[in-house]
């Protein structure tokens, strides 16, 4: 019953803000793909560089051009998007945040550096190749260990960075003596990083791909992947020489014989990887970001030969980070929103199992219910009112378009004219705060670092009680406002509820609500004043 709440109210997990429409990052694809053609191909492969031919004349001209597009579109977008992570706390935790914007900052200057003099320096080409690897593995790790996307989803990005962080590996083996030599060398580190993109592409549509798979996407990306992928078993048979060349100076693929065992998996991994791209962008907004990012990890190529491929390696990662986690924590396009009287009928439910019939108020627990539209044409606000031990509990939801925007719990009648005497706040909330809207008083350590570290505490709370303290751990982010004695709230936001980092996963979500009432409670019992001392009766004594 509560379940069918939540997945009304359900919103975006990771995202603190609208989904971008990805322009940019679109941009930078198209950009990307006509270097592959003009640039890498065309200049190198099909034609002289000369002007004696429109094609020659053409990758003459326009190969520079779209190189050097390519590499500025991906500085920016790069810098963007890691600066967006790291501001709204969307993928890197807390403790992770400082170092990947230090590495983050080494590698988007030395690839301005690069595209500035046309080319790496040579002394910084392996801080260049180390850096961009640091970043890519934390992209990976961070997202691994979110929970913000499904386990399959997560493993499949992480086999994703794996060839790009061996083909890195194998860089810094070749160029160290004493790994040179030893039996894990840079020919057999290379060898595993083709293993890991074969099996990355060959698994794709079964990691990366939502269920369930509806046929209207499924069956045009089908078609393409069948057609692409028998296109190039033929062609590999009747021109081995020719599809060769065109992955060694496309891809960077050293491609096979086509009926060796790696010969294959090769095209196994096409037919996946043609099927995933495809479906992700013809899929929602969300689908089309990871199919965008996807795109450019395989623009990036295997064997990176320069800084530009690398930014659109890091790129594609982290742009397929956040659409996969986006895409899995958005809601099913074609659910049925429901109606004001569902929405009345679930609070009246939810109403009645938060009330309790203690401390002599049996006749003043039915739940009062409140839906009423909000400004937006997709927005509903819905309230409850009723009693919880003795003091009345409002429970206020808000929905904006079809997921929760915020979620209020208030314990008792907060003053309308009167400050909170305390603001209990997680650093994450305070940190997405505007500065004129973050709470004025001061900060005041409570000497436990575990909880330091996590909330802060501006004004005076009865938070002495460890007990008291784990329980207000216990949820992660919000803001608890408190008058002594009299009332408290929490605003938390709807990500929250829903299992941001897969900790609440398996909780009753009822009995989360009713443990963040009884904490409200507490608060605000353990703030009261004490009683003042009982008048003495005793006859005064005459001298």
């Amino acid at each position: 019953m509560f379940e069918e709440f939540r997945a009304y109210t359900r919103a975006a997990r990771m995202p603190t803000r609208p989904a971008p429409r990805g322009n940019l990052t679109a941009a930078l694809a198209l950009a990307a793909g006509f270097e592959l053609i003009v640039n890498r191909l065309l200049g190198h492969l099909f034609t002289v560089p000369t002007c004696h031919t429109v094609l020659g004349c053409l990758a003459l001209r326009f190969g520079p051009f779209l190189l050097y597009l390519t590499g500025l579109l991906a500085l920016v977008v790069v810098t963007g998007g890691v600066a967006g992570h790291l501001w709204r706390g969307e993928l890197f935790p807390r403790g992770m945040r400082f170092t990947v914007a230090a590495l983050s900052l080494v590698f988007v200057l030395l690839l301005a550096a690069s595209l500035f003099f046309g080319r790496v320096p040579g002394r910084y080409e392996t801080h260049l190749k180390t850096s961009f690897g640091f970043v890519a593995g934390m992209v990976a790790l961070a997202f691994l260990v979110s929970g913000a996307a499904p386990l399959r989803a997560r493993l499949g990005l992480v086999l994703f960075a794996l060839p790009s962080l061996l083909h890195v590996a194998a860089f810094v083996a070749a160029q160290a003596t004493w790994w040179r030599d030893g039996w894990v060398g840079p020919e057999r580190i290379t060898l595993a990083g083709e293993v890991a993109l074969v099996l990355a592409a060959a698994a794709s549509p079964l990691l990366l791909l939502p269920g369930p798979v509806k046929l209207t996407r499924t069956a045009p990306a089908l078609a393409m992947a069948a057609g692409l992928t028998t296109f190039f078993f033929v062609a590999s048979l009747g021109r081995p020489d020719l599809m060769q060349a065109l992955g060694l100076y496309g891809l960077h693929l050293d491609l096979p014989r086509v009926w060796s065992p790696l010969g294959v998996g090769y095209t196994l991994a096409l037919l996946g990887f043609t099927l995933t791209l495809a479906s992700l962008l013809l899929g929602s907004r969300a689908a089309r970001l990871a199919g965008l990012g996807l795109a450019l990890i395989a623009l990036g190529g295997y064997q990176t030969a320069s800084p530009v491929e690398l930014a659109l390696t890091l790129t594609g990662l982290i742009a397929l980070a956040t659409g996969l986690a986006r895409q899995a924590s958005s809601l099913p396009e074609d659910r049925r929103a429901s109606s004001p009287a569902e929405l009345r009928s679930l609070l009246t439910s939810i109403g009645q199992r938060i009330a309790d019939a203690s401390h002599g108020h049996a006749g003043s627990t039915t739940p009062t219910i409140e839906v009423h539209p909000g400004e937006g044409p997709d927005e509903d606000h819905g309230t409850v009112r009723t009693v919880r031990r003795g003091r009345p509990v409002a429970l206020v939801a808000r929905r904006a378009g079809r997921g929760l925007d915020d979620l209020k719990v208030v314990v008792g009648a907060p003053p309308a004219s009167t400050a909170p005497d305390a603001t209990i706040e997680s650093h994450e909330t305070w940190l997405a705060r505007r500065p004129e809207t973050r709470p004025a008083g001061t900060r005041i350590k409570t000497d436990d670092p575990a909880f330091d570290r996590k909330w802060g505490v501006y004004g005076q709370a009865p938070l002495g009680d460890r007990s008291l303290r784990k329980r207000v751990l216990a949820q992660r982010e919000g803001t608890i406002r408190l008058w002594s004695g009299v009332a408290a709230e929490l605003v938390v936001s709807a990500r929250l509820t829903s299992g941001e980092n897969g900790s609440s996963r398996g909780r009753d979500p009822l009995g989360a609500v009713i443990e963040t009432i009884d904490l409200l409670e507490d608060l605000v019992e353990a703030s009261e004043p004490p009683p003042a001392p009982a008048p003495s009766h005793e006859p005064a004594t005459s001298n």
